[in-house]
């Protein structure tokens, strides 16, 4: 009989060393991954602000989006940088709100159609609605984030950004209409 309780003991104690071995190594593994991970989402956003600058300071480029275009699955989340450069203060004013608007959805026949029709595309997207104040010579950086919906299609689903003028000046656009790609795989 205290054999018996002996063996049982011994047992629970070794089960209980060998589980928090296990969750220690679980735990260092979570962590190099996380660890990981940070790293190389800080390299893209200074590969991202990097393209900026040289889009807007040595190109001169009023609105830029350099990299517009992503693959990613059905509850994945995308960072896109947005830059805008005030190349006139006197003619366009210092204020600037950006929009970005569903324009077309492509599915994996070649079919298009409109992003409204399959989901609410305002649960998509994040980005700063409020009016930016930029001086005149002088640039900002703005992040979209796009988080695809985990019922989402498969296809390719298109976003119309534009900068517009601050309301003063009637909400004329400011350049060009970039372009948005989310591809969903």
């Amino acid at each position: 009989m205290n054999k018996k309780g002996i063996e049982l003991s011994i047992n629970v104690f070794v089960v209980i060393i060998l589980s928090l071995i296990m969750l220690s190594g679980g735990v260092y593994l979570l962590r190099s991954f996380i660890v990981t991970s940070i790293g190389v989402e800080s390299d893209l956003d200074a590969m991202t602000q990097e393209q900026l600058e040289r889009l807007l300071v040595d190109e001169g480029r009023q609105v830029a989006l350099p990299f517009f275009s992503a693959e990613l699955e059905a509850g994945d989340t995308h960072i896109y940088g947005l830059g805008i450069l005030n190349i006139d203060e006197d003619e366009f004013g210092d204020s600037f709100s950006i929009t970005i608007e569903p324009a077309a959805y492509v599915n994996l026949d070649g079919k298009s159609g409109t992003i409204t029709d399959l989901a609410p595309f305002e649960k998509w997207l994040l980005y700063n609605t409020n009016e930016l104040t930029i001086k005149e010579n002088q640039h900002v950086e703005e992040a979209i984030l796009v988080e695809v919906p985990n019922g989402a299609e498969k296809g390719t689903y298109i976003f119309d950004v534009k900068v517009m003028h601050s309301p003063d000046n009637n909400n004329d656009q400011y350049d060009a209409t970039k372009k948005l790609y989310v591809i969903v795989k």
